[in-house]
Order: structure tokens, then sequence, then C-alpha cells
């Protein structure tokens, strides 16, 4: 029911294409089940999760397995 986006240095819009990025120096964590759209970042309401699905990320990128 969670997306998370980890914080990012990258641009927050491509201008050739004029395509948004995601990109932001803030986690971003969205409840899919009410906000499908992804407009209301609530990461600051859920630390603890923040940081739980930022260490599985970087436990995922760690590895050496991709399964």
């Amino acid at each position: 029911k969670w997306t998370y986006m980890q914080p990012s240095d990258g641009p927050a819009r491509n201008y050739h294409t004029n395509t948004e990025l995601r990109n932001s120096h803030d986690p971003q964590l969205y409840n899919m089940a009410y906000d499908q759209g992804q407009r209301e970042n609530v990461a600051q309401l859920h630390p603890d999760l923040v940081e739980q699905m930022d260490a599985r990320i970087e436990e995922i990128l760690a590895s050496t397995h991709t399964r």
C-alpha cells in the first residue's frame, strides 16, 4: 500500500522532454490506498516506515543477487 522514493540530488525535471523525474532532496512516501496520484508526501508522518523501507532498498542494492 506504500510507495517510497529515496532522496536524490538529481534534477526534478528533464527540461528537454518536459518530463517530471520525481527527484527530491527529501524522502517521499505515499499511501497508495488513498493517494494513487502521489500528491501528498507523508514521509514526515511515518519516519519509522521511511527508515524501514530505506534500509530494505539499501539491502537490495548491496545484494549480489537479483532474486
